[in-house]
């Protein structure tokens, strides 16, 4: 129960678990097996199950917006429950998915094929695309709002207000607006981020790495403090090498070399790379990515600055390789992997188990449930694993749809019939097995046949 329950995004302890198995279950449950003499329940039938979860969702909505509308408070739009659970349904967010990747795609291969603004070949057919795309996001967006009854709910939302921010500008530009704000046409290569909101994989992704945000940050000021730590040390070793145009070097066998320390660009090899504060911050973090550094910029003054004594600069670009590249690095990596895994879904506190225990006997009272005979049978753990997996995937980027407990309910209706069926045709093959012992010779029991009670949860 604790993990059908985490399926559909309400968490529970397994104590809480064993509280409403033994106060609900006896309520809600089909089973009545599931109840042995002395009055405690064993577990929660699939029928039980989807019964506590519309209770629950009665109690504590998981979009209690639905009930709410720019009419007022508990004054929704006509069918505002319907079109928002439509809006969810995982066939409409893959159909936007597709139009959003079609718009990317389309941006990109006007890019490649048609990238001077100034003679477009295909004008027509990017202004054509532009404006169908424009009107389906617009069509979507509106379907959005309509789910939230058009009031402040939807604004909470920091993916609606980008949603909104995006159209709105695409909507402008169908106006044909022209000057500056044309310029808004760039923004259409950030649509490809709404698919950030609309496929619940990818949400996860980018909730984590917002998560990590305040974890990345401290480790991103301890390495800025060590690049600064660095590039003041740099500036005060290296500015003034080859200040006069050239350096001397020498080899193993005490032969001096003159070399010039003129860079393509008319400075010294000093000046250029270590003259001020902000050219050796970016000189060191050309040595972090490991973009030619040992070439172009080690090497000169390993065998240049100091001739025959290369321990200062060799220190140095080591010391700072090994804290940049092999530890702050991976610290950075390791806080981001750190809030990549899932966190368990807020759970229901103590006390809102008790008023939800409450809750479902006040209901139950109102309206008694018919038990089945006790000859009946119920689904087993696999099917109400497969009703939870099939609730759970139609939930998208944290819209829950409502859980139907009368199709649930179909469904064990048409699996107790099933089972029945099966037991006839068990006992049809066992007359025969019986029959075939009958004849002359050695007479054998035939093996027993065991059906397997299914257990509730």
């Amino acid at each position: 129960m604790v993990s059908g329950f985490e399926q559909l995004g309400r968490g529970v302890t397994g104590k809480q678990s064993e509280r409403l198995i033994a106060e609900c279950g006896p309520l809600v449950n089909r089973n009545t097996k599931l109840v042995d003499e002395d009055g405690k329940c064993n577990g929660i039938d699939v029928y039980g199950l989807s019964k506590l979860m519309d209770y629950l969702e009665d109690y504590k909505p998981s979009e209690p917006f639905l009930r709410h509308s720019i009419l007022g408070q508990n004054k929704p739009l006509p069918f505002q429950r319907e079109v928002r659970r439509y809006y969810c349904h995982p066939i409409v967010v893959w159909t936007v998915a597709g139009i959003i990747i079609a718009n990317f795609i389309v941006n990109i291969v006007e890019k490649e094929i048609d990238a001077d603004r100034s003679h477009l070949k295909y004008a027509s057919f990017w202004d054509g695309a532009d404006t169908v795309f424009n009107v389906l996001f617009l069509v979507e967006l509106l379907w959005n709002m309509y789910g939230y009854g058009f009031g402040r709910a939807f604004w909470e939302s920091g993916w609606n207000v980008f949603d909104f921010f995006i159209t709105g500008v695409g909507v402008i530009l169908l106006a044909g607006v022209s000057g500056p704000i044309s310029q808004l046409k760039l923004l259409r290569a950030f649509r490809v981020f709404r698919l950030f909101k609309r496929i619940k994989s990818l949400n996860k992704i980018i909730m984590a790495l917002l998560a990590s945000v305040p974890g990345v940050a401290n480790a991103f000021v301890i390495l800025f403090i060590f690049f600064c730590i660095y590039a003041i040390l740099a500036v005060e070793l290296f500015r003034e090498f080859g200040i006069n145009g050239t350096y001397m070097t020498d080899d193993v066998d005490s032969l001096s070399h003159v070399v010039s320390s003129i860079t393509p660009r008319g400075y010294t090899h000093g000046i250029e790379y270590y003259g001020t504060y902000t050219r050796a911050m970016y000189t060191l973090f050309q040595v972090m990515t490991g973009d030619s550094w040992a070439e172009a910029i080690c090497r000169t003054l390993l065998f240049g600055l100091y001739q025959r004594s290369t321990l200062a600069v060799s220190f140095f670009y080591i010391s700072f390789a090994i804290l940049t590249q092999f530890v702050l690095s991976n610290v950075i990596v390791a806080v981001l992997l750190d809030n990549f895994v899932a966190p368990p879904p807020d759970g229901l506190k103590d006390p809102e188990v008790t008023e939800l225990i409450e809750y479902v006997k006040a209901e139950v009272a109102k309206a008694p449930r018919p038990q089945l005979a006790p000859g009946d049978r119920v689904q087993d753990e696999k099917m109400v694993e497969l009703e939870l997996s099939s609730y759970a995937r139609g939930a998208v980027a944290g819209a829950v749809p409502l859980f139907d407990a009368e199709l649930v309910t179909r469904r064990v209706d048409r699996m107790e019939q099933s089972m029945l069926r099966l037991e006839a045709k068990l006992g049809q093959v066992l007359d025969k097995m019986i029959k075939l012992q009958a004849l002359p010779g050695e007479r054998r029991e035939p093996p027993p046949i065991h059906l397997g009670k299914p257990q509730g949860r």
